[in-house]
Parts: structure tokens; sequence; C-alpha cells
């Protein structure tokens, strides 16, 4: 069974693929109406986001079925595919790990408790809050919603003035905008606030990665090459990476002892990190293989499958990570990011999925819709893979691929 409270849509098919290419059916609990068409086994739409009713429908429809594993790739279905699978009695992370894993103030109050290496914090449900916060770590601070994703509404904020502009719309944002939008309804979710959290000055990281008991293995490495910002979901990530073996030893332990602090038995980890005056931070780490084209990246350049492991874990079984050793070819994940205002029109050149070299393509928008930038929101273009020789060849073919996407938009009506 495969849990998306809120459908995600056919973006997430390619993973079902890999699922089905393991012998798997797909069966698919949702409380969306709408779901983008699949070759799924079956779909059980409950017309609820209430967390006890979609359990209650997982439950009633296990015992017609019989499932043999329940698994999400999506964010913001992790605590619900947990507490679904301990009513099944399935295989899972277990419902205190999954909310270490995606509430960001559980996941640091676990880091302090585990000794995990991770940023100042303090959680902020007023400006006044925040101001004080940052006054005591000191600016600049990193403003974030404790249930994001995709860098929504995190925000980089270098003094007083600027935490005042901008506290007011993130906290919005991350309740009307972000995907906690997408939670299933309960308290078991915890506080949709946000946090404020020293600056980490260093190179960061996203690893793929699977914990069993106390040991780690590192499945990728990306360098993140994106220039800091005010702002943080303009991804541009590199494999293999640039790390020493030193430098990657100290990554590996960081997570490992995060992952332990988060009460992670056995799960696949996508791991974002970043390095301070030498030694790495914890900036998260979800139970989720990673998104966009990470996915496709660590395959490429590692050849190690974060779906395939994570469909392992959910059989409760231990997965046999390859050494992390490059392939030899060179992999870059792009987030392409376009301005705001209504879509009227949208055009991407026939044939490039299929073109040599692109691992991972796909444009978000369409005609008619809508694209909000922040403070408003964080709606993004696409995301784009691309692989070659060189760093320069997966960077060259990025950008004649991105540059060749025409996009035609009307301005908002702000008020």
């Amino acid at each position: 069974m495969i849990v998306e409270v809120h459908a995600r849509g056919a973006g997430n098919y390619p993973r079902f693929d890999i699922l089905r290419r393991h012998g798997y059916a797909i069966f698919y609990l949702t409380s969306s109406e709408a779901v983008d068409p699949y070759s799924f086994a079956d779909i059980r739409r409950v017309p609820s986001k209430f967390l006890d009713d979609l359990r209650k429908a997982a439950e009633e429809w296990h015992r017609e079925v019989g499932f043999d594993a329940v698994m999400t790739t999506d964010e913001a279905s992790v605590i619900a595919t947990a507490s679904i699978a301990e009513a099944l009695q399935l295989p899972g992370l277990g419902l205190k790990a999954a909310q270490n894993s995606r509430n960001k103030w559980f996941m640091r109050l676990a880091h302090q408790a585990g000794g995990a290496p991770h940023p100042q914090f303090a959680r902020c449900d007023t400006l006044e809050d925040s101001l004080v916060a940052a006054k005591e770590i000191g600016y600049p601070v990193i403003l974030k919603p404790t249930l994001g994703a995709l860098a929504q509404h995190v925000y980089k904020i270098s003094g007083p003035a600027e935490m005042e502009n901008r506290f007011a719309a993130a906290m919005e944002g991350s309740k009307s905008a972000s995907f906690s939008r997408f939670e299933a309804k309960s308290e078991d979710i915890g506080p949709c606030t946000l946090l404020v959290e020293s600056f980490l000055d260093g190179s960061e990281h996203a690893v793929e990665a699977v914990i069993e008991g106390d040991t780690l293995q590192l499945g990728a490495i990306a360098d993140r090459l994106s220039i800091d910002s005010e702002t943080f979901d303009a991804d541009l990530y590199k494999m293999p990476t640039a790390l020493s073996a030193n430098q990657i030893e100290l990554v590996r332990e960081a997570i490992r002892l995060g992952a332990i602090s988060q009460g992670i038995g056995l799960g696949v980890l996508h791991a974002e990190v970043r390095f301070h005056h030498g030694s790495p931070y914890i900036l998260e780490i979800a139970a989720r293989p990673g998104g966009g084209s990470i996915q496709y990246t660590s395959e490429a350049s590692y050849g190690y499958c974060p779906v395939s492991a994570a469909l392992t874990v959910a059989e409760g079984r231990s997965v046999d990570v390859p050494p992390l050793k490059p392939t030899g070819e060179v992999s870059i994940a792009l987030t392409m990011l376009c301005d705001e205002g209504h879509v009227e029109k949208l055009s991407v050149p026939p044939g490039v999925r299929n073109m040599p070299g692109v691992i991972n393509f796909q444009v978000v928008p369409k005609p008619g819709g809508t694209v909000y930038r922040p403070p408003l929101g964080n709606d993004v273009l696409g995301f784009l893979g691309t692989k070659g020789n060189s760093l320069d060849d997966a960077l060259t073919l990025a950008d004649r691929i991105f540059t060749s996407i025409e996009i035609d938009l009307t301005p908002l009506a702000h008020t």
C-alpha cells in the first residue's frame, strides 16, 4: 500500500514504476478525489483527512487484501504512514520516530537530547519570540517552518528589521501555502509554527543513506552548488561529492547520531547537512528518499537507488547498500524556478525526456495555473536532472534545456 494523504501527482509515478519492477502491485490510499491516471491495482479514496479515518480505512482494506508492506515517498505522509503501519502490524518507522523525522521542532529536541550536532534553535510562535531568539543566537539567523519542505518559507534573516518584515508572511505561509496543508489532521503531527536557528556558513550536502540499529550506510552524497541568498529553494546539487574521506566520515557520524536520536531503528534517510567551522551539523534528516532529481543522480553517480532501499525497509529487511564509490558519471539536480504570475502559455521542447544525458525532467505548472513566489509561496517551474562525463557537460545540457522552456506569465494582482 502506498499512502499519500494528499495525492502528489504524476511526478511520483516513476517511483511507483520501480516498485512494480520489484513485483509489487500498487494499492493507493489517499484523501484526494482527483488522482492522476496510473496503473494502480486499486485506489481507496477516503473522504476525510483525519488520521483516524485514514487509519480505519487502511485497516478495513488490509482485511480485504492482506498487504505485504505499507510505505510512502511523500514527506507530508510520513507520520500518517507510520501510524497506519503500526495499526496494520506491518514494518514501519514507528509513530514517535516519524514525528521526530517530520516535525522540525520535534527533530531538534531529539537531536538536543541525543547529542547529535545541530544548530542553535528556538521555537517562535510570535514575532516577539523570534526577535528575542535571534538576539540571543546572533544574526544572521534562519527562519523556517516546523512542517515545511522544499525550503518553503525558509529565510536568512540579517537583522531585526528584516525579521519584522518577514515573520508574519512566513507564519501565514507555513500554514496556508506549504506542505503542512498536505498532512493528515491529527495532534500527532505536532505544532505548525516557526523556528529560528543559527546560520551555518560552510558547504551544504544532501545525503541518501540507510540506518539499521547503530550502523549507518551511505548511499550517495551531493554537494550543493547554489549561491546563498535570503531564500533557499534555488537548489543545484552535484554528484559525486568533492568531500574528502575524512569529511565523509564526519558526515556519516553526524547523520548516524541524528538518526539514532530520532529513534529510527531501520530506515531510509534523506539528510541535509552543512559545515560550520570545519564540522558538519544537521539541517534535517527525513525518513524517506530524497525528492526532486536526487533519486536519479544517486543512481547515475553512485549506483544507489533510494526508492528500492525504501521498499526493502518497508518489507522490514536489511538493505544491502553498495559501497560509496562513484560510477564515473557526474550528475546534477536542478530545481528550476521562474517568476510568479498566472500561466498563460507553457512550451516545452519535444523529446527532452529521451535526450541522452537527461535523467529527470518534470515541469510543474500548467496553462491556466498560478505560480506563487515568496512571500506568497515557493512554487517551482520544475525539476531537472542531467549527467555527463564532467560537471561542465551536465551543467551545459541542463542550461540548454532550462533556457528552451518558454513560459508566459501575467502579473498577479497583489492586495
